[in-house]
């Protein structure tokens, strides 16, 4: 007899769904990309009037990998710029039901 087990969504679905519900709500999500820096966040987010936050997204139970990772957060955030991670559907409506950035769900460093 086989046992099937519930596969995770892939970090790319967290991702898809991210974007998806970000232009939802106006916003713009787009993939930050730095030639010659290893680990940016994934996304740069911006909507009208509320400011620009920043995405690391992972697959659920996933982390950030590296203690570089984690430095970038705080480099950005040093700068005043909030960095997020998200790991699940819920993690994204949390965060984007938090608009305010205030009350999302803290940041990644």
């Amino acid at each position: 007899m086989r046992i099937l087990k519930a596969k995770k969504p892939r970090e790319s679905k967290i991702e898809a769904y991210f974007v998806e519900q970000v232009e939802a709500l106006g916003g713009k999500a787009s993939k930050f990309v730095s030639p010659g820096e290893v680990s940016q966040p994934d996304r740069i987010v911006a909507f009208r009037g509320e400011g620009v936050f920043l995405v690391e997204v992972k697959r659920p139970g996933g982390k950030p990998r590296s203690a570089k990772q984690v430095a970038k957060a705080t480099e950005w955030e040093h700068h005043g710029v909030q960095v997020f991670c998200v790991a699940t559907k819920p993690d994204v409506d949390r965060l984007l039901k938090g608009r305010g950035w205030g009350y999302g769900l803290g940041s990644l460093a």
